[in-house]
């Protein structure tokens, strides 16, 4: 329960026990991002690479693995956006 007096408590945007600036992800699992690079013709198992500023692209570059594209059947492909695969 609450602590006496207290009808609700609200945490920063970073989650519980998160430093200030710190956030929390999920490592497993294909999750919508913008992707600079991706196409309507973009096929999956594509590597997504991750930019020195935080940025998504199919460019490899100097750019550190962050995943792969994964296009579920039936998915509607929209250029600048795509399904990346983290982890497993």
């Amino acid at each position: 329960g609450l602590p006496t007096g207290l009808s609700s408590i609200t945490y920063a945007n970073g989650g519980v026990g998160n430093a200030a600036g710190a956030a929390t992800f999920a490592f497993d699992g294909t999750w919508e991002f913008a992707v600079t690079g991706a196409l309507t013709t973009t096929a999956s198992g594509v590597r997504v690479y991750l930019t020195d500023a935080g940025a998504l692209t199919l460019t490899v570059g100097t750019n550190a693995v962050f995943g792969w594209t994964d296009y579920p059947v039936d998915y509607a492909k929209v250029a600048g956006r795509a399904p990346v695969r983290i982890g497993a």
